[in-house]
Order: structure tokens, then sequence, then C-alpha cells
């Protein structure tokens, strides 16, 4: 755990606390890039960064957030999570993909003014000389929860591609002063879910469905994968992000795993947040409460469209 001192824009180890949202993306790579050995540190990295600007003027929008080269001289792109982004792991793929074009001599041009003193410190940095870097590339991938299908991918990945894929989760806390600390795991350790289908049934207080299992939400009698849901009212219907309580604008679309909705507000991809409140239509209500984990959000004509996978949901019919 790393804490963040904000004024001096540096990390410094520490404990932990109350959880809260991370910092904007701009903000994270600030703190990275001040900070560099601590933060890789945390999960036994070693790198050099190259802060400056080695990304062809196409790759704007897929670049990854920040680029460094390790001892053994690979690439590496650190992608960190933005709000509305579809998909980290496809940005991963795509900036390694720029990054296996880049010759030596464009690693050090991104080190600017200061090229002669950063290539003398690369040099001992390196157990390669300069014409080995960039001989292989490599992807680490940064959010507040990783999904299990970008776990299950990465794994897929490295195993039959040898594309070597990170997935750090990052989670941000504060203790009563309101001093902030940054924790970190490593979610390729954990086990992949095995789901297991619960037959639906028709009592009015629902059960609640933990992570690891499937658990069709069951209004009516028919076994519907999605639901109509287009016509219920999201006035009453809350996500809590942190401290902050975003409000539903409208309903794409309900399954038995998760909730799609639109938002004003953009969510970061892996973050959790609370589902609460009721969804009320012409025949039916239902009340949920409980967690759900940010599978993907998009821009959507100035309003966001955000997947969310259920962690544990209770569901109830209201009438």
């Amino acid at each position: 755990m790393l804490k963040i001192e904000r004024d001096k824009k540096r990390l410094v180890s520490f404990s932990q606390f109350q959880p809260v949202p991370l910092p904007k993306s701009e903000d994270l790579r600030e703190l990275i890039c001040n900070s560099a050995a601590e933060f890789f540190g945390e999960f036994g990295e070693e790198v050099f960064l190259i802060e400056g600007d080695i990304w062809p003027a196409e790759a704007a929008q897929i670049r990854a957030d920040v680029v460094a080269l390790d001892r053994h001289g690979r690439s590496v792109a650190i992608i960190l999570p933005r709000a509305g982004e579809d998909s980290q792991l496809a940005r991963a793929i795509a900036s390694v993909g720029i990054l296996a074009r880049c010759k030596p001599e464009d690693f050090l041009r991104g080190f600017g003014a200061d090229r002669e003193d950063k290539t003398e410190q690369l040099v001992k940095f390196l157990g390669v000389d300069l014409q080995g870097i960039n001989h292989l590339q490599r992807a680490i991938l940064v959010a507040e929860r990783h999904d299990v299908t970008v776990l299950t991918a990465a794994k897929w990945l490295r195993e039959q591609s040898g594309l070597d894929i990170t997935c750090i989760d990052l989670s941000l806390t504060v203790d009563s002063a309101n001093t902030e600390f940054l924790s970190f795991a490593d979610p390729s350790a954990a086990k992949l879910p095995i789901f297991q289908l619960i037959e639906p049934t028709r009592s009015a207080s629902r059960p609640v469905v933990k992570s690891g299992q499937r658990n069709p939400l069951p209004w009516g009698v028919e076994r519907r994968k999605q639901l109509r849901t287009l016509k219920y009212d999201t006035q009453h219907l809350r996500l809590g992000y942190g401290q902050t309580n975003l409000s539903v604008t409208q309903l794409i679309d309900l399954t038995d795993r998760g909730i799609g909705v639109e938002t004003k507000d953009p969510l970061s991809v892996g973050a959790y947040v609370t589902v609460s409140g009721d969804l009320h239509g012409a025949e039916s209500a239902v009340k949920l409460e409980g967690r759900a984990r940010v599978a993907h959000c998009r821009r959507d004509n100035g309003s966001f469209r955000v997947g969310l996978s259920f962690e544990e949901i209770r569901c109830q019919d209201l009438y």
C-alpha cells in the first residue's frame, strides 16, 4: 500500500482504510511518473520511464498512458483506466502493436532535451545494449478491479501467443484524517469463478446473487436471458460510486448477470458501484439492492452507456 502526498506529487509506502474511487487517469499518470520506483516496486517491477512522446499522430486515441523499458530492454505499455473506454485490453493490444514498430532511436528521441543524460542512465539500467531495446513488448493493465473476461483473455494471450500481459488491481483508501493510500493486488493469482445455474422461483423475495453464481432474475414464468425492461421508469434507481450518488437516465437492459444503464457521468471500468432503488413499470415493479462492477462504459451523444456486472444483488417484487 502506498500513501499519496498530493502536494509533493509522490507516493510513499504506508497503510489502509475506507475505499474511494481512483484518481482520474491523468492524475494517476502524474503520480506514477513522479514516483515510478515506488509504484512499480509494489508489484515487483523495475522499469525506466520514457516520458517523452514517441507515438505517431494517428495513435492519439489508442496510445498507452505510460511507456517504459524493463531491465531486459522490453518495452512496456502501461494502460490506466479511462472514463468511457470500452476495453482496456483492446487498447493494450493496439499499443503493443504500435510499440513493436518502434526502433531503438525512437525511444531515445522520447528523452527530448535530456537525451544525453537519460541515455547514459538507461545504459546503466539495462542488461542489454541499446540496440537490444524493444526486441519484445509487454503490457501492464491497471484497474480498480479486472473483469474475469479480461483475466481469461490475458491468460489465453500469454499461453497461446506469448504476449506478456500483467493485470494489477489498484484500490484507493482514506483514513479518518482523509489521508490517501494506494494498495495493489495481483488478480491472476485468484481462481477464476465457475458459474452455477440456479433455477428460478416465484417467491416474492429473491435470493442474494453472489460472485461466482448465475441466478436468472425470474419475473414471470418464462425464462428469458434478457428481460423486457426498457419500459421501466428509472427515476428511483441510484448508483453509488464512492461518496457520489449517480442518477440513471435510462435503462438499456437487465439480465441475470447484470444491468445496462445510461448515465450523465462516466464510470471507470473495473470500479465497484452500489445499485439501489426501484424499477416501476406498467404491470410490475421491482426493488434492487446490492453491488456491481463496471464492465464497460462508452460515450453516446453527451451521455454514457454503462454495463454493470452483478457481484451481489437482491431482487424483490413490489407488486
